[in-house]
C-alpha cells in the first residue's frame, strides 16, 4: 500500500530522498488508491531509454529479448504475397 497525500506533504523531503537515494518507489494515493509514485529521476531516464529501444525493435519487426519473443507484425502477409496467394494492385487472391 501506498503512503496518502496528508502523510507524503508532512514527509515530502524524505521521501523524495528515499526515492532518489535509496531507489525506493514511493506509491501515493488518496484513501488506499495509488494514484501517483515518486521514483528516482535516473531511474526513469532508464526506463524511458529502455522503453524506446523495445519500440524501434518492434518497429523494425525484429527481436525484443527482453520479452523473449520475435515480432513480426506482417509476417503472415508478406508470406502471402510471395506465395502469390495474396496479390496487390486490385487483383484477387488465387485460390488454391
Amino acid at each position: 500500500m501506498g503512503i496518502g497525500i496528508r502523510d507524503a506533504r508532512k514527509g515530502l523531503s524524505d521521501l523524495v530522498k528515499r526515492a532518489a537515494y535509496g531507489e525506493e518507489e514511493i506509491r501515493i494515493g488518496v484513501r488506499g488508491r495509488e494514484e501517483a509514485s515518486l521514483i528516482a529521476t535516473r531511474k526513469l531516464a532508464e526506463m524511458r531509454q529502455e522503453i524506446a529501444q523495445l519500440r524501434r525493435r518492434l518497429a523494425l519487426g525484429g527481436s525484443t529479448a527482453a520479452l523473449g519473443e520475435v515480432v513480426r507484425p506482417f509476417a503472415a502477409l508478406q508470406i502471402a504475397v510471395e506465395a502469390g496467394v495474396f496479390a496487390t494492385g486490385g487483383a484477387t487472391a488465387a485460390a488454391g
